[in-house]
């Protein structure tokens, strides 16, 4: 896979590869990635897009992704709402957005939204 200035390779392993994409130009965040809801647990969900295009494992992906974020946001600080990774299991590779709307976070495919 070609790493691109700015993408993060945050998983290698057998079967799971997960990249953050970084834009060249990420602005300040306006909106940022929260790592609770006011109860302390947001719902969380993900697309029948991103299920059907990584099977039974689009739950542990999906899990991955979000700890990794939240454990993100807890070392570093504010992150922007809106996060995009390439994911490439199971020999499929795909886009995958990661979007906190404030009341709950949301994996998806592009096509999705």
């Amino acid at each position: 896979m070609e790493t691109k200035k700015g993408n993060e390779s945050l998983v290698d392993e057998p079967g799971l590869t997960i990249e953050r994409i970084a834009s060249e130009d990420e602005p300040t965040a306006l909106e940022t990635f929260g790592v609770s809801g006011k109860d302390g647990n947001k719902p969380q969900v993900m697309t029948r897009g991103f299920q059907c295009a990584f099977g039974e494992a689009a739950r542990d992906i999906a899990h991955r992704l979000l700890v990794l974020l939240k454990r993100e946001v807890l070392e570093n600080g504010p992150i922007d709402y809106f996060q995009i990774f390439s994911i490439s299991a199971n020999a499929v590779t795909e886009k995958v957005w990661v979007i906190d709307d404030g009341s709950s976070v949301t994996v998806l495919l592009p096509e999705d939204y």
